[in-house]
Formats: structure tokens, sequence, C-alpha cells
């Protein structure tokens, strides 16, 4: 029995030196010069630009709707602020950015934290299997996915640095050719809805609470100022926003957050064009958002 436990723990700590040294030759190799195309490409990675020792005016976290906000598109951004946001919002994954990001003797003066509704209903957009694959191997990182996370997620990161899905960091962003909506249709709207709630579970909910709360916690350890914002969408009234609502006002009163709602700000038809589907916005929206509603709070 302790020959077969001795063997698998020498099988994990090959598999974990194995997978770092893959993963660097190909940051050499593919991504020589990744630091000089900032200005030039839209990131899909975060752990590529999180450094050491920087300090910065805003971290970004959160869902996509909030991702474009890392886009080198968007006025007046400048380089003090960080996106570390994904694809669904997973609120222990963001969590794991947070700490890393901390741990690497980072300091944020505030935190910029894109929340929908969808995010307090499941916990599946922390176990999708291509949510971490354009992010370098960082063995801190692995760390934290293990400890706030799960084996299986760890397991799946790691092995996605192997795979050539796991190679693409970035990729050439054009915004003048981006979608620009003219109308919105009510059923297709619905259809989006039902995808984003079709694994409602009232009993994750106090749990995925929790997790925002520790949150906030870390943040206000490393003295980070915490902004909760609702993106603008063309979904209306989503299925939890009440909850959400209810929820981020009480942690004004407790953990003294800042919590803005912006969720129908744009829902009339001037403002389509300011999306490129019902629930992002596209480059001219972000732009206009960011510089009407976002710039003066940061």
């Amino acid at each position: 029995m302790k020959n077969i436990v001795l063997r698998l723990l020498i099988f994990g700590v090959l598999a974990i030196v194995v997978t770092m040294v893959v993963a660097l030759l190909i940051e050499k190799i593919y991504y020589p010069n990744v630091a000089e195309q900032v200005d030039k490409v839209y990131p899909q990675s975060n752990l590529f630009y999180v450094g050491e020792n920087q300090s910065y005016n805003c971290l970004v976290l959160g869902s996509s709707r909030g991702l474009g906000i890392k886009s080198p598109f968007i006025q007046g951004l400048g380089k003090e602020t960080l996106n570390c946001g994904i694809p669904g919002g997973g609120v222990r994954i963001q969590q794991s950015f947070l700490q890393y990001f901390y741990n690497q003797n980072n300091s944020t003066k505030q935190i910029l934290y894109f929340i929908d509704p969808f995010a307090i209903q499941t916990d599946k957009w922390d176990y999708t299997w291509y949510l971490l694959r354009h992010e370098p191997f960082r063995l801190g990182f692995a760390i934290e996915l293990l400890k706030r996370v799960n084996l299986k997620m760890l397991g799946i990161y790691m092995a996605s640095k192997i795979q050539a899905k796991g190679f693409t960091y970035f990729h050439y962003y054009r915004p003048e050719e981006e979608v620009k909506l003219s109308e919105r249709d009510t059923a297709a709207v619905q259809n989006v809805i039902n995808g984003l709630y079709s694994e409602a579970d009232e009993a994750v909910t106090a749990k995925q609470m929790a997790v925002i709360t520790k949150t906030i916690e870390i943040a206000n350890r490393n003295n980070s100022k915490v902004i909760f914002c609702i993106a603008p969408t063309l979904l209306g009234e989503e299925p939890f926003q009440e909850k959400l609502t209810a929820f981020l006002t009480k942690l004004k009163e407790t953990h003294q957050v800042e919590f803005y709602d912006y969720h129908n700000l744009y829902n009339q038809p001037k403002y389509y064009p300011f999306f490129r589907d019902y629930s992002h916005m596209n480059t001219d929206g972000l732009n206009h958002f960011f510089k009407e509603q976002l710039a003066n709070k940061l």
C-alpha cells in the first residue's frame, strides 16, 4: 500500500514538473514578445499579464460582460487597470485569481467586480472545462485552484497546458468588425435567459454568496475597495435579479462595498447599436459606458 501511494505521489510531482516545462517552452517559443503587442491584441489570458510587485488603480473581476474592459481599444483605460475576468465569472475561480494576484505582492486601490444574477444561481461556471484553457501554467495559481475550487478543475487546468487549444493566450482584435444590433427580438432574448438559467438551484445560492463575501474579505485585508457593477444588457429583468440586488445592498452596509446597477441603462432602441448580442456590449458601447458611468468612479 505504501509503495502504491509513493508511486502515485512521484507520478503527480513528475506530471506537474512536465506541465511546467512544456508550458514555459510554449511561452518562449510562441509568445516571446507578448508585452510589445498588448496595444494590438485582445488578451484572452489573465495570468500572462499578472506580474510581481505591481501597483494598480483598478483590478477588474467578473464575467464576460466586463471582459471588454481589458481591451486596448477602451479609451482612457490606461495601464493602471488589469482585468482578470473570465467567461461566466465563476466566483471560486475569480477568488483564486485575486488571491494569486495578491500572493505575487501586487496591490490595487480598487476592484471593479462585474457580477450577474446567474452568478448566484449555479456553480457550473467554476467547473466548466474550457474556462482556463487560455491561461499559462502558474504553480501558485494551481495551488489556489486546488484550495478554492477542487482537484478536478486543477487537473483540467494542467491538462489544457499540453493541448493545442491551450496555446491561444491572445488574439488580434478589430473593433470595426464587431456586430451592432439594430433590434431586440423578445423570443431570442427569452432563449438566452433560458440558457443562462437552465441549471438554477436555490440551494446553491447561499454557497455562492458566501464565496463572494469571502472574496470581499480578502480584498479588504489587502486594502482594496470593492465596487460591484451589474452591467448593461438587453435582457431586461433576469431571474435572481432581485435576490442579487438585495444581497449587494446588504453588503454595502456590512462590508462597505459600492454597488451600481446598470442592467437597464441602455434598454432603449437608440442604444441597441451599443451591443454585439443581448448580453454583451461592443467596443462602442463599452467606450460610452466607461466614459459616462465608470470613469468618475475609479
